[in-house]
């Protein structure tokens, strides 16, 4: 995404008003965290996938 278009601040902003855990992510990071989601959210469950334990991590961080 642009970091500089209208449309991709406001979807951000949106995003971080719907979900309090992300408030303390800047756009990048939080980019970051939904590619992450985005990618690894349609994968069959596996108990050693790693992306559900950074992802998890992450938002029980930004919740703290």
């Amino acid at each position: 995404m642009n970091t500089q278009t209208t449309q991709y601040v406001n979807v951000m902003q949106d995003i971080k008003e719907r979900f309090n855990e992300f408030r303390a992510l800047d756009n990048n990071e939080l980019e970051l965290v939904l590619k992450l989601y985005d990618s690894h959210f349609r994968t069959p469950h596996q108990i050693s996938n790693s992306a559900y334990y950074v992802s998890g991590a992450l938002i029980v961080l930004v919740s703290i």
